[in-house]
């Protein structure tokens, strides 16, 4: 993997990260250290674990974010699950919790298989039940500003925020709220 950093854009990067670490094929403290050591790319790959770091999974996630906060719309919390009062875990999506919108960025620059696309239908269905209003993003939100901000904006004025929802942050990654690993929870 070390090897690949100086062949790989940004995005691309950022999914062969999320890959080895969900797939179990690279202790994230190991590569942390090990990008200090003047590996070619070892830039890239610090940004790249900087990104997932803050849960993002993918290069669309981070532009997806970086365009919302230009736009005074920064989400929330990013890589977050929520448990309902039955207990069940939905997500996990980046979003305003706060308010009860989450969204979800579908398309094949941000999955690696089809298997993951169909996952996620069928957790936004599971998500819908909560009352949790999730709006789907794709390449055309991306490409268009303000088509993005509009679609966040009607979520927005839509949501009613359901309070029996708790917000449920990934235990190894930190989070835009400022959550981190070991912080009181």
């Amino acid at each position: 993997m070390l090897t690949l950093t100086a062949h790989l854009g940004a995005t691309r990067l950022l999914g062969v990260v999320q890959h080895v670490v969900f797939h179990d094929m690279v202790d994230l403290e190991m590569l942390r250290g090990r990008t200090c050591e003047g590996v070619p790319g070892a830039s890239r790959l610090s940004a790249a674990l900087r990104a997932y770091d803050l849960g993002h999974d993918s290069g669309p996630e981070v532009r997806v974010q970086r365009s919302l906060s230009r736009r005074d719309l920064a989400p929330d919390h990013c890589n977050v699950s929520l448990r309902t009062p039955d207990g069940q875990l939905v997500g996990p999506y980046d979003g305003y919790y706060e308010v009860g919108v989450a969204y979800d960025y579908d398309g094949r620059d941000a999955h690696d298989t089809v298997l993951q696309s169909g996952r996620d239908g069928r957790r936004a269905v599971t998500t819908g039940r909560t009352g949790v209003v999730l709006v789907r993003l794709d390449v055309r939100d991306l490409r268009d500003g303000a088509r993005l901000e509009g679609r966040i904006k009607t979520g927005l004025r839509s949501a009613t925020w359901p309070t029996d929802i708790v917000v449920v942050h990934a235990g190894d990654r930190r989070c835009v709220c400022g959550w981190a690993p070991g912080a009181l929870r």
